[in-house]
């Protein structure tokens, strides 16, 4: 279940107003470590988003011949061809 941010906004703001209202120290306490969890999951959203939208680059990967392995063939001559036509096969 996906929760907007502005409703976390907004819950952040009603637990603000209470904080500031609250009769003793360990209300207050208890509203500020529950504005701190919102925040902590607001934070780590936006961080999850942030990977998202910046995919990763992978570096191309190339396939070489190794040099030596192409200067010891010999070109086909025309005595190992299997007929005159270029489709025989």
């Amino acid at each position: 279940m996906e929760i907007s941010s502005d409703k976390v906004l907004n819950k952040m703001e009603e637990l603000i107003q209470k904080a500031k209202t609250a009769s003793t120290f360990q209300k207050k306490q208890s509203y500020i470590l529950a504005i701190k969890a919102l925040c902590e999951i607001m934070s780590e959203e936006e961080a999850n988003i942030q990977v998202v939208k910046q995919p990763v680059m992978q570096e191309p990967k190339y396939v070489s011949t190794p040099t030596a392995e192409v200067a010891n063939q010999k070109p086909m001559s025309m005595n190992d061809a299997n007929g005159s036509s270029l489709l025989d096969f």
